[in-house]
């Protein structure tokens, strides 16, 4: 049983000897979602005409700044994150007046990571992390169908925004990979995938 433990951990040593991730690295990720429905006609007092969503598009980087002394099993990273999507809803109010309204989303915010060496390879870095930033919304109203002037106002909404994250980042050739990451937490995009580029 000891040289069976001897052996498997003599292999993680072997393997572990050139990762993806080390002090100094760069990561530039760009990534998307799937342009899911947020939009709940259960919750609403008017009839949905029309309604569109574009996917989240997302641009981040994770840079490694520290090992946590020469000899830890992990390392840490931080970088700056942003992303954006829009959407737009035509619907009737219970005064039977169509209304457009469309609504424009952008985040900001930094994150913190945490690799640790065992989920780090040569085309694998598994990593969790802390999200925080802001979320800014700006939305346009117009009322279609008016006798007279016609209705148009615009208002905004600066919202906190907080989570967790899980990432998983795959080098398919040198230095360019793909990535997944879920995030949980409040106003934070919960589900992301594209393309990495590291840069060492």
């Amino acid at each position: 049983m000891k040289w069976c433990l001897a052996i498997v951990f003599s292999f993680i040593n072997i393997i572990s000897s050139a990762q993806s991730y080390d002090l100094g690295t760069k990561v530039i990720y760009l990534g998307s979602s799937a342009a899911i429905r947020h939009l709940d006609q259960n919750i609403t007092n008017s009839q949905t005409n029309d309604y569109y969503k574009t996917p989240i598009f997302a641009i981040g980087l994770d840079y490694c700044f520290s090992r946590i002394r020469e000899v830890s099993n992990s390392r840490l990273g931080i970088g700056p994150y942003f992303s954006t999507w829009s959407a737009k809803r035509i619907y009737t109010d219970d005064k039977n007046n169509q209304w457009e309204k469309s609504w424009s989303d952008f985040a900001f915010g930094a994150r913190f990571t945490h690799h640790l060496t065992y989920f780090i390879r040569k085309k694998l870095d598994m990593c969790s992390g802390v999200i925080i930033g802001a979320r800014y919304r700006h939305y346009h109203f117009i009322e279609k169908e008016q006798a007279g002037l016609p209705v148009n106002y615009r208002d905004k909404q600066w919202l906190p925004m907080a989570g967790i994250t899980a990432t998983v980042k795959y080098y398919f050739y040198k230095d360019m990979g793909l990535f997944v990451e879920g995030t949980f937490g409040y106003k934070t995009d919960y589900f992301l995938f594209g393309l990495c580029y590291k840069i060492n």
